[in-house]
């Protein structure tokens, strides 16, 4: 495996030594802070890092401004089979490395940056080995540009199917070895399963004998769901993640709107890092008042760090 070579001017330690020193601000919402810049829905958001990288660029900085310490990579689609469905299957090196650069540029030594890994939309179950080969290719293929873009860890989030998810953190952990952490991140519905009905206790053990270095939630049905999934997670022992969404959107003309406040959001945001949460941002809806908010959170109280066990 080729060795990664980082830009200059990122932070002074690793990112898990970060996790490891307390909790951290992660930034918000992509996607829907795209779509409010006026970017149309039949657009392929991830590549403007590309054709409009100023827009990503924007955003980035938007949310450092705010106090989030770890920034996403605008490559949630970023995989083979989601770039695909806009020709731009031949692009997935370029458009990776191009997003983990604008992130990395934005980020400075202020913050880490994480390359996102979103599911490929597919459905998995009952697929073909060479169809599962498929899949884990096309995120290894992924892993392998942001890596090479300069990111300082992969985050695999949004994932409901438990094929899908291993799969991603398998090709992942192809791409960089032990060279970067891997954060892997489900969603869950009120009855805190996933697609085919494992619960989140049990997908997050699956996770942790695979090998990734966090475990965590994002973009659930509820708040309370992700509460009550980062309770079930807890005594696995692993730095844990939350990122959750402003609530279910109404949709208003050409536009989503999400009830969540940047006040509510701030008080999960407390409740979970009561919990012993060490990474709290946000995902759909989220703006940079959500993050403030919750950059407030963290630093509000000083959280009283329990020893944390390695996932590997």
């Amino acid at each position: 495996m080729p060795p990664f070579d980082p830009p200059p001017g990122r932070p002074g330690r690793s990112l898990l030594d970060a996790i490891r020193g307390g909790a951290i601000t992660v930034d918000g919402g992509m996607g829907t802070a795209l779509l409010d810049l006026g970017i149309r829905f039949d657009v392929n958001y991830e590549a403007l890092v590309l054709t409009r990288p100023e827009l990503v660029q924007g955003i980035h900085e938007g949310y450092l401004r705010a106090g989030a310490q770890l920034l996403e990579t605008n490559t949630f689609g970023g995989n083979r089979v989601r770039l695909a469905r806009h020709g731009l299957d031949g692009e997935v090196r370029a458009v990776n490395v191009a997003a983990a650069r604008l992130a990395r540029a934005a980020a400075g030594e202020r913050a880490h940056v994480a390359g996102a890994m979103g599911p490929t939309g597919l459905t998995l179950a009952g697929a073909s080995d060479q169809a599962r080969e498929r899949v884990r290719s096309a995120f290894r293929e992924q892993a392998e540009a942001l890596a090479e873009g300069g990111v300082d860890a992969l985050m695999i989030e949004t994932m409901r199917q438990p094929e899908e998810i291993a799969l991603a953190l398998s090709g992942a952990r192809q791409a960089v070895g032990d060279a970067l952490p891997i954060l892997a991140l489900v969603s869950v519905g009120e009855g805190l399963t996933m697609a085919d009905g494992t619960p989140v206790g049990v997908m997050g053990e699956r996770l942790r004998a695979l090998g990734c270095d966090v475990l965590g939630v994002n973009c659930c049905d509820s708040a309370e769901a992700v509460v009550a999934a980062v309770e079930k997670l807890l005594p696995l022992g692993v730095p844990l993640a939350a990122l959750p969404s402003a609530g279910l959107p109404t949709r208003v003309g050409d536009r989503f709107v999400y009830p969540s406040t940047p006040a509510q959001l701030g008080v999960l945001a407390r409740r979970l890092r009561a919990l012993g949460v060490r990474l709290l941002g946000g995902c759909c809806g989220t703006t940079p008042e959500h993050v403030r908010r919750i950059a407030a959170a963290v630093r509000a109280d000083r959280l009283v760090d329990q020893p944390l066990v390695a996932a590997r």
